[in-house]
């Protein structure tokens, strides 16, 4: 188990199974971890508590992952650490575009040793 506890993730994933797996797999790493699955939903968390680190899905109805994380960037500047994930196949401006707002880019299904790798490091 990891011994760094007091780092808080949010997951951000309109599929509720991915980010509930996702949350619990980290909490069993021993980070305190919250699952959401929109990304007005995940505006209004951070701003009523800190986190650390956000993991957002890229592709998400109403509020894309890019637009989130522009969005938290605004709000939060460096204070964040912001990890894109994604199962499908972008590139192009789109992918410049998140790529350059967030701290690492992760593919899914998510490498749980890269994942583990990135938390560890407070994402950075």
């Amino acid at each position: 188990m990891h011994t760094q506890t007091s780092l808080r993730i949010l997951v951000v994933d309109d599929y509720r199974d991915s980010a509930d797996a996702l949350a619990a797999l980290l909490d069993t790493w021993g980070y305190d971890a919250t699952a959401t699955y929109s990304g007005a939903h995940a505006l209004e968390l951070a701003a009523s508590q800190p986190y650390d680190c956000v993991l957002l899905d890229v592709m998400m109805p109403l509020m894309s992952g890019g637009e989130l994380a522009r969005e938290l960037r605004r709000r939060y500047g460096g204070n964040i650490t912001l990890i894109a994930m994604t199962g499908a196949d972008i590139n192009g401006a789109s992918y410049q575009l998140i790529v350059s707002t967030v701290d690492h880019f992760l593919a899914k299904p998510i490498d749980s040793a890269a994942l583990r790798k990135v938390i560890s490091n407070n994402g950075r």
